[in-house]
């Protein structure tokens, strides 16, 4: 089970990286799109695509690491692992909800970009709590 959670984790590290470089994009563009087409002085929601992308990528780095780890140290490459689902999901709703002008685009790409992601690292650290370590022969 814990070589399963490896390449599952692994996997879900790299579709985190690649989609949170188009969610946080699409974010950004979208966000610039609805300030365009309104006119208020409220602050760019285009922080909040830039935010989302760059803390999917840091996370989806703590989960390949913590993928790396669940081999040799099961605890501590589980949990890794289960940071992305957690920190994400909390993350994205503070900041698509955020006052920073008319973020919900870019919330709610934020949070398309984070399923897949977030429900292959919920898969893999499940995995990584619940397997044994296999003992050297």
């Amino acid at each position: 089970m814990l070589k399963s959670s490896f390449v599952i984790g692994l996997i879900a590290g790299i579709f985190g990286i690649i989609t949170a470089i188009c969610g946080g994009c699409a974010g950004i563009c979208g966000s610039a799109v609805d300030e365009a087409m309104k006119s208020t002085d409220a602050t760019s929601g285009m922080d909040a695509g830039l935010n989302i992308g760059f803390i999917l990528i840091l996370l989806s780095i703590a989960g390949i690491v913590g993928a790396s780890l669940v081999q040799k140290k099961k605890l501590a490459g589980a949990i890794l692992q289960a940071c992305y689902p957690v920190i994400g999901f909390i993350f994205i709703i503070i900041a698509g909800s955020a006052h920073t002008g008319h973020t919900e685009f870019s919330g709610g790409i934020g949070l398309l970009s984070f399923i897949l992601p977030a429900i292959l690292f919920a898969v893999s650290s499940l995995l990584g709590f619940i397997g044994k370590v296999e003992q050297p022969k």
